[in-house]
């Protein structure tokens, strides 16, 4: 098994709250003295990445809420022992194990889903394999641990983004689960959720199209589990380019005003920044002017219409790619480009990546005419 620890303590009224390994804590956040402990059953760990603390009410304790493997545990935050009015005798059974904190709003409780659980392989075979993973958002009741909605993240008939994928695909594929973490907008009543790629990670032939909502930023009504909007940042992913972080709530200033905003970071190193409740892109970038077609098995670049497909668009990359390692560069180096956003630019960036280079789009560079001579000087013909 597995033993890691990725958390943040937490500290509520001068009390210190974690796991640790099989055990879940309470501590003097000034001594590190054990004030109480919670011992998990014989093989099991509770959630290497937090717990949650519910202020409770007129009827229910304070209550310490956290995961491990396929259920979700709550104990009184003043005694440590498990709480029976939570769930089963303070156990609540997940369809699927969820590593993160649960995300508290109101009296919801805001969950994930991961394909492994504490103690189990991180790198699990989800990797070469489609498993019928049932990736989900859900909210839970915070005094009864009830379901009180659920949203699929891999679409029902009749779901949007259902037709982004073979017909009944949902019975058998896997992936587009949120495992990064939530975030909240606590005001509005919207939890953003980033989503992971469809699996296997690095074969797309028996899921053919663009994959809703793997690869996504999808915003929820918090109370109600309904889609207001989502952006998919990644059509059709090959390269396992999830969504790694929670994105960042902020405020920015657009055309002299102030703009609520969502920012979501990306592998490929590029931010997406959106208006929190409409979901509109505050500012045009590559994605944008480039998308799949309904298929899934080509790019369409906006304004032009021109298309060309993945394997061309694959076989340019390598051509490009190539071209510049001729040309001198190096893993750690810069290049600047002068290029029209679109197609062209999407190859030249993807290019640089694969030979572990920088791309730095400027006003004067590489241009379309140097791209060429690059792939000319790799491949001639």
């Amino acid at each position: 098994s597995e033993i890691f620890q990725e958390i943040t303590p937490i500290v509520v009224n001068g009390v210190m709250y974690m796991p640790s390994g099989d055990r879940v804590v309470a501590l003097e956040p000034e001594t590190g003295k054990e004030l109480w402990r919670y011992q998990m059953p014989e093989g099991s760990q509770a959630s290497f990445r937090g717990v949650s603390y519910w202020q409770g009410d007129r009827n229910n304790p304070p209550r310490i809420i956290f995961t491990s493997g396929k259920k979700m545990i709550g104990l009184n935050a003043r005694t440590g022992k498990m709480d029976p009015g939570f769930g089963k005798e303070g156990e609540v059974a997940l369809d699927l194990a969820y590593d993160g904190a649960p995300l508290i709003y109101k009296n919801m409780l805001l969950l994930g889903t991961n394909f492994y659980g504490p103690g189990e392989r991180h790198i699990g075979p989800q990797l070469d394999m489609s498993a019928g993973q049932l990736a989900q958002q859900t909210g839970y009741d915070v005094r009864t641990g009830k379901m009180r909605w659920l949203f699929h993240l891999i679409p029902r008939p009749g779901q949007t983004g259902y037709e982004t994928w073979p017909p009944d695909a949902y019975k058998t594929a896997g992936g587009a689960s949120n495992w990064s973490g939530l975030s909240l907008d606590e005001k509005r009543g919207i939890v953003y959720v980033p989503t992971e790629t469809a699996l296997p990670d690095f074969w797309g032939g028996d899921r053919v199209g663009a994959n809703l909502f793997a690869n996504s930023l999808v915003a929820l009504d918090a109370n109600t589990g309904k889609r207001l909007w989502h952006h998919q940042l990644v059509h059709h992913d090959l390269l396992d380019k999830d969504l790694p972080t929670p994105p960042v709530l902020l405020t920015v200033t657009r055309n002299g005003k102030k703009v609520d905003a969502v920012a979501q970071g990306t592998k490929n190193g590029l931010l997406f920044v959106f208006d929190r409740t409409t979901g509109q892109p505050l500012w045009e970038g590559l994605a944008l002017r480039a998308q799949a077609d309904p298929e899934g098995l080509a790019v369409i670049e906006m304004g032009s219409g021109r298309r060309i497909t993945w394997a061309r668009l694959a076989e340019r990359v390598d051509l490009l790619a190539r071209g510049l390692a001729g040309q001198g560069i190096e893993p750690g180096g810069r290049v600047s480009m002068l290029i029209p956003v679109g197609i062209d630019l999407i190859a030249a960036i993807y290019a640089c990546w694969r030979i572990g280079a920088a791309a730095v789009v400027t006003d004067a560079g590489l241009g379309v005419r140097g791209m060429r001579r690059a792939i000319r000087g790799a491949h001639p013909d």
